[in-house]
């Protein structure tokens, strides 16, 4: 179809192919070392609203987009599991909208706040995490949102996570680049770090 669509560039099927296979660190990547204590760890850089529907429908819904990328959802991967997000981001997208989004399809919810200049400060975070939180506590009587670990320094809560995580949880880390650069490191990845970090 693309080789019809766009003849000039006489692409192979097979180099289309191999080039579908091709994935992006953080991007709906699962996370194996032996920092995740056997659990399985997602990690995905969505840190605005839209970014987070996205994912919220790729946990939990096989959308038309799955469909024509055969691909299959989390929750259809990890039929009856919870998800269990950790969460952060830069100091200027719309937490409060995030967390509203996550808030009806997350089992519980860590914030926290990247070691970076242009991070979403925690203080900040957990005014707008109180408003969520009283919201949901007043529409469904459940509390999601889980204590802040060591002012939201992230491989301590990350830790925190994977300890309480069950048997029936999915860990999700979500959040900007510059929590992901973190989160891969704690995570034991040796990735190059933009030295303005």
């Amino acid at each position: 179809m693309i080789s019809e669509t766009y003849p000039e560039y006489k692409l192979k099927e097979e180099a289309i192919e191999e080039g579908l296979k091709a994935s992006q660190p953080c991007r709906l990547e699962y996370v194996k070392t032996s920092v995740t204590q056997g659990k399985t760890v997602v990690l995905d850089v969505a840190h605005n609203q839209p970014a987070i529907v996205i994912i919220i429908n790729l946990l939990y819904r096989n959308s038309h987009f799955l469909q024509e990328k055969c691909m299959l959802s989390l929750m259809q991967r990890h039929p009856g599991k919870n998800f269990r997000v950790i969460y952060g981001s830069s100091g200027h997208k719309d937490t409060y909208g995030c967390l509203q989004a996550l808030k009806d399809y997350a089992y519980k919810i860590h914030v926290v706040q990247a070691k970076h200049s242009r991070a979403k400060n925690i203080g900040e975070m957990l005014e707008q995490v109180e408003e969520v939180k009283a919201e949901l506590i007043e529409e469904k009587g459940k509390e999601t949102f889980e204590e802040v670990v060591n002012g939201g320094d992230i491989a301590s809560t990350i830790d925190n996570a994977l300890e309480k995580a069950k048997e029936d949880e999915v860990v999700v880390v979500l959040g900007s680049f510059y929590i992901m650069a973190e989160v891969r490191q704690h995570f034991k990845y040796n990735d190059d770090i933009d030295p303005v970090y």
